[in-house]
């Protein structure tokens, strides 16, 4: 059997393979790197596009951070223990991770691991103490480990979607296509939360535990649903993915604890992006005098349908977020009252789900220092590891045990601080704050620049620009939910990032054509 490539595949697969990556990237992280990765290599072999990423000022943000990590994480690693153990580490448990070092120098290594004697000889033995004591007291601290940490700042090095965007998303038809797909994307993300969340809290709810079926505590249906699960031999699965982070009393609490952060903030962004492309199919409209409002149609219900499974998810900082940034492009478009009307309408559908209105009733308690969260580790946490750290820790090498060290009230399982620019601050001091200051507001003047010089340098009289405002919508969402929640290195979160700041291709103002308004019709005629 010949299986056939569609024609617009055989054109440019390089593309194909971005509008995949566009949609994957609110679905599965692991499917939509493939799909990034294919349209990075399609993108180098294809002799059309066979030309240097454009230097543009998110993508140099991105380096300037990622150039400080690893120097600072590096040299964490370097001086807490020495490097030849390192190595001899790293070659005893994968020596193929080290194609660069001969093999005399491994076998080497292994005899001084074997030895256990501590080599010297480093170039950091030479470095002033006042210079090194920091480093080496933060990598060898017993509650931290640089090590694993320079592991994952693997993490950072997805943010090359930044050049494949600008290299792919070069006119405005692009631009709305790759949209479009994202939202499409974002759509399934969202039938996924309104339609399985609940049907798992209520299977919670029904589902007894093994304990319980032993015991003859269940309720006879709940004995029978467990017996039946069993003869499939699927039992250990369904209980593994309904009591992930164990059982909750009720329906409510279920849903709350089946809802994540992943999921809630893939909706976060799909949100005012639906209102700008809602907007820009009104503004067409509008301009060419059609009647039909199937695209209206069909952009308002992928509103609706990423709104609700948004608020599904329980989760209030994205909540919140979106509402900020969705708030402010009602009020750009709309007259005061009726954005106040729309705003008050989302409220009130928020209000009227029990689970939503429980997690902001909660949410004063979130900022209390008993509790052990963000207030604690604002206010506590961050000055303690700042003074005894003032070079910083290095990249994710912050542990529960570590802040558990300063704080025994702490939340349990926390190796972080909840909030993006503080964590910057405790792995790389002042310097890493203001690699990430730096990176944002490059950031935030491309996506702006472009959002303001499309109604400016286009034409004054073409309606059709709240497309390019999504970037800059994107990118704003999540750096205002960055603030609280730190997502600057979440694996599924990291690929957003990227996605809105690669929109901002200088290309796309100009492949706009300046069309005129039609001419007014004569109602005499």
């Amino acid at each position: 059997m010949k299986i056939s490539i569609p024609a617009f595949i055989k054109t440019d697969p390089s593309w194909s393979a971005f509008l995949a990556f566009a949609f994957l990237v609110n679905i599965s992280m692991p499917l939509a790197r493939i799909a990034l990765l294919c349209c990075l290599f399609l993108s180098i072999a294809n002799r059309n596009r066979r030309k240097a990423f454009q230097v543009s000022a998110p993508f140099f943000g991105w380096l300037f951070y990622l150039v400080v990590a690893l120097a600072i994480t590096g040299l964490i690693v370097a001086c807490s223990q020495d490097v030849e153990n390192l190595l001899s580490q790293f070659a005893a448990v994968k020596p193929r991770r080290l194609p660069f070092v001969p093999q005399w120098r491994l076998d080497m290594m292994e005899a001084i691991r074997e030895s256990g004697v501590t080599s010297s000889g480093g170039i950091w033995d030479y470095l002033p103490d006042a210079f090194i004591e920091p480093f080496r007291r933060a990598g060898t601290d017993m509650y931290t480990d640089p090590v694993s940490g320079l592991r994952k700042i693997t993490k950072l090095l997805w943010y090359v979607a930044i050049p494949v965007a600008l290299l792919q998303v070069d006119s405005r038809p692009r631009l709305l296509k790759s949209l479009r797909t994202f939202l499409y994307g974002g759509v399934l993300m969202a039938l996924s939360v309104i339609i399985v969340n609940p049907i798992g809290a209520t299977f919670q709810m029904l589902f007894p535990t093994t304990y319980e079926v032993e015991a003859g505590t269940a309720s006879p249906f709940s004995t029978f649903l467990y017996r039946v699960v069993d003869q499939f031999g699927s039992l250990e699965n369904v209980n593994k993915w309904i009591y992930t982070r164990g059982r909750a009393e009720t329906f409510s609490l279920a849903l709350i604890k089946l809802g994540t952060m992943q999921a809630a903030q893939r909706l976060m962004t799909s949100v005012p992006v639906a209102i700008c492309l809602l907007f820009e199919s009104i503004a067409v409209r509008k301009r060419l005098l059609l009647k039909s409002r199937r695209s209206i149609l069909r952009d308002g219900i992928i509103l609706l349908i990423v709104l609700i499974g948004l608020l599904l998810t329980c989760k209030r900082g994205p909540v919140i977020a979106a509402a900020v940034v969705s708030g402010f492009l009602l009020l750009l478009r709309l007259r005061l009252r009726y954005a106040i009307l729309l705003l008050l309408a989302v409220f009130a559908i928020g209000a009227s789900i029990p689970q939503v209105r429980t997690r902001f009733v909660e949410l004063p308690s979130e900022f209390e220092l008993r509790r052990g969260g963000r207030a604690m580790m604002w206010t506590c946490i961050v000055p303690k590891l700042h003074e005894e750290y003032p070079m910083g820790i290095g990249f994710r090498a912050l542990t529960y045990n570590k802040m558990r060290a300063i704080d025994n009230h702490i939340e349990q399982n926390q190796n972080h601080v909840h909030s993006v620019p503080l964590q910057a601050f405790v792995e790389f001091g002042y310097l890493g704050v203001f690699a990430y200051l730096l990176w944002m507001g490059l950031t935030f003047y491309a996506t702006g620049r472009l959002a303001l010089r499309s109604r400016r340098k286009i034409n004054s009289s073409l309606p059709e620009t709240m497309a390019f405002a999504a970037p800059l919508a994107m990118f704003s969402t999540l750096f205002l939910y960055g603030l609280v929640e730190y997502n600057l290195a979440d694996s599924e979160i990291v690929l957003l990032y990227a996605f809105a700041m690669g929109l901002t291709n200088r290309n796309l103002l100009h492949s706009v054509p300046a069309i005129p308004l039609p001419p007014p019709t004569d109602p005499a005629k």
